[in-house]
């Protein structure tokens, strides 16, 4: 979800500024296609951003979402079946 939907804003000309995952490997890959950087962790991410997109399995979402810092942009996943409110 994450490759396509990246792809997908960056070509509809958004700027994708970071990538996160907890596996580097796929993080890296990402963030070289997106021509972005990529964040060593949900903490060092730029925190400034107008948009925080989610694209994580809809397990962890509520996990991933408790371990952001505070952002001054809007969180979102992509998920159709967790509540936005997780």
């Amino acid at each position: 979800m994450a490759t396509h939907l990246g792809q997908a804003l960056a070509e509809a000309g958004l700027n994708i500024a970071e990538v996160f995952s907890p596996d580097p490997t796929r993080a890296a890959s990402l963030a070289k296609l997106l021509s972005a950087h990529k964040a060593g962790s949900l903490s060092a991410m730029n925190k400034e951003a107008d948009l925080f997109l989610l694209a994580v399995t809809d397990s962890v979402i509520g996990r991933v979402a408790a371990e952001l810092p505070d952002v001054d942009g809007i969180v979102a996943h992509t998920s159709g079946n967790t509540p936005l409110g997780v």
